[in-house]
């Protein structure tokens, strides 16, 4: 860092108060010398986040993110240096100057701001720009709220907004550049005869437009207009209203998706200012990770009609599959959040947020308003869809959707099982495999890891009678220990499972771990025998033994004095001796049923 920068970064640091920083976005509470919380950067329970006032530094035990102020900015908001040190300064009031307070294409955000200002004065000063102003009061808009968002209006002339850029000195370069004009013979606004939504970046400096028809006679012309992709506009980054809603995550814990900007705007004057946007239909990545930095709950709050639930349901699955909690709030067919923040008020709207569903009974509600049950045929399809929702779950949350759906159909819980049951084994993403492979296998090593793992899936009881004496004893498989660490997993996971339904545990594995059972495991009318399951235990122990054997042979080899070598030695022929009189029990295993 050169010096000018690293001066100024000890001039913030010290006018900077970490406590006060993280309290911003997580309470902290004072224990002894530090001040405690819930980490900011990971999503927990207990609280393992803790804040050295004196030293001013932060740790987490848990994920171990670690730093200073500077530090901290940077990681939560996904900032560069000289973006944390801006944003330290601004928020203690200290004026930078330099290179420091430069921003990449300064020149380019500076001129939107002038094109915002431009339509702002359109809205609310200029004969022309009554119309559109009155069509937003009538939408139930506030003047403050049109303000509080910089809405204007783009007039219908031909080159308003480029004279009035070219007054302050623009290049017409930096305009066409910005989507703000184009050139067809002679040079034209972009946008005309438009309701103008300023879009800003992270930090909240302009960086696009998104323009609205509100003419009921205008017919021809697209509804929205959005800034093309430009040296500071990807609307693949984008997040509408994401640098407002950051003071309200301390509250809110909690971020409100929507469609479109109206929305967010009505949702803010409802009372729930945690709303944002994207700009198109598709939740990217970088989407993702900017609100994984802020928060770690989302409510999916679109529009009721067909287009809406097919991008909920698409929505939903990106942010499940990024691990945030997410929830979705069903508006009734037909109504976006703008319609009915209109029509059933604010409260009403507050009160829908909040019985947002979790996304598995968001999906059993579909599934279940799209069912005509008075139909065989759609009956079995609904319930097969259920059944194929919560064939990964755990025990408790699949029970809990099989007695709706028992109550549902009104049928009793034991059918319904046996219905699941019945269903699983048909599933493409859950194979049958009704047979072992084949392949003759003559390592009886490899036999009795094969043969444990069957017995593991079909009763707790041997997993935990092979884990009372060989404790947390990996097989030397490769395929066979991951698929052994994941019954332990499942086992752990669910302590009133008394088996494991194999065809419900596939869809837990990777596609390796799924061919290791496609080839090895048989899932179905394979009986139980305790003999052969012993003899699966003692081949188990003669190969802790050989193994046992191998390391003290080992050590023998770097033994460097006489007594050292003799009881190595007497070691290892107490082992060889032990493993003969158990050697005739696990020879029996080249004759198991498992080949």
């Amino acid at each position: 860092m050169d010096a000018p920068k690293a001066n100024m970064l000890e001039t913030v640091l010290h006018k900077t108060d970490i406590v006060d920083l993280i309290n911003e976005v997580t309470p902290l509470q004072k224990q002894g010398d530090e001040h405690v919380g819930l980490c900011p950067f990971h999503h927990e329970k207990t609280p393992s986040f803790r804040v050295n006032e004196e030293k001013q530094v932060y740790y987490c035990f848990s994920c171990k993110a670690s730093g200073n102020a500077l530090t901290f900015v940077k990681e939560k908001q996904g900032l560069s240096t000289g973006e944390a040190i801006r944003f330290l300064a601004e928020r203690a009031g200290i004026e930078l100057s330099g290179t420091i307070t430069e921003r990449p294409n300064k020149s380019y955000t500076d001129l939107n701001a002038e094109a915002m200002k431009f339509f702002e004065l359109q809205l609310h000063h200029t004969k022309p720009g009554i119309p559109a102003k009155q069509y937003l009061l009538a939408r139930g808009f506030t003047e403050a709220t049109l303000r509080h968002f910089n809405l204007g209006f783009a007039p219908r002339e031909w080159r308003a907004l480029y004279e009035a850029l070219k007054r302050l000195d623009a290049l017409d370069t930096d305009m066409t550049d910005l989507g703000l004009i184009y050139s067809q013979d002679e040079i034209r606004d972009v946008f005309r005869n438009r309701i103008m939504f300023p879009i800003h970046d992270d930090e909240g400096y302009v960086i696009g437009f998104s323009g609205r028809t509100y003419d009921a006679h205008d017919t021809q012309s697209a509804k929205y207009m959005n800034t093309t992709s430009t040296p500071v506009f990807d609307k693949g980054t984008v997040l509408y209203n994401l640098h407002r809603v950051r003071p309200h995550l301390k509250t809110a814990k909690r971020i409100v998706l929507f469609e479109g900007y109206v929305d967010v705007i009505q949702a803010y004057q409802a009372g729930v200012p945690e709303g944002i946007a994207i700009m198109g239909t598709a939740l990217t990545p970088k989407h993702i990770q900017k609100i994984k930095r802020l928060t770690d709950t989302v409510i999916l709050c679109l529009d009721g009609d067909k287009a809406g639930i097919e991008a909920t349901n698409k929505f939903l699955d990106t942010l499940e599959a990024a691990k945030l909690k997410t929830f979705v709030s069903m508006l009734p067919e037909g109504l976006d959040p703008d319609d009915f923040i209109r029509q059933e008020g604010a409260e009403a709207f507050k009160k829908q947020l909040d019985d947002a569903l979790d996304g598995n009974s968001y999906r059993y509600r579909l599934y279940h308003e799209a069912a005509n049950l008075n139909k065989l045929t759609d009956v079995e399809h609904f319930k097969n869809k259920v059944f194929k929702m919560i064939a990964p779950l755990d025990g408790y949350n699949r029970t809990h959707f099989l007695k709706r759906l028992s109550e549902d159909l009104n049928v009793s819980i034991e059918l319904i099982e046996s219905d699941f049951r019945e269903a699983t084994k048909s599933f493409k993403t859950m194979p049958r495999y009704r047979q072992i492979a084949q392949v003759a296998v003559t390592d009886k090593f490899v036999k009795a890891e094969r043969g444990l793992i069957h017995y593991f899936l079909r009763d707790r009881h041997y997993e935990r009678k092979f884990r009372m004496e060989f404790r947390d004893a990996m097989f030397n498989d490769k395929h066979a220990r991951d698929v052994q660490l994941e019954i332990f997993e499942f086992y752990r996971m669910n302590p009133h499972d008394l088996c494991i339904v194999p065809t419900l545990f596939l869809v837990r594995l990777n596609e390796a771990q799924r061919a290791y059972c496609k080839q090895h495991i048989e899932m179905e009318d394979y009986p139980f025998n305790e003999d052969e399951y012993e003899d699966f235990l003692a081949v188990m122990r003669e190969q802790n033994r050989r193994a046992e054997i191998k390391l003290l042979k080992a050590k023998l080899n770097a033994a460097t004095t006489i007594q050292e070598k003799i009881e190595y030695r007497k070691e290892i022929d107490d082992m060889i001796s032990r493993g003969k009189k158990h050697g005739k029990r696990a020879s029996r295993t080249s004759h198991s049923r498992v080949n």
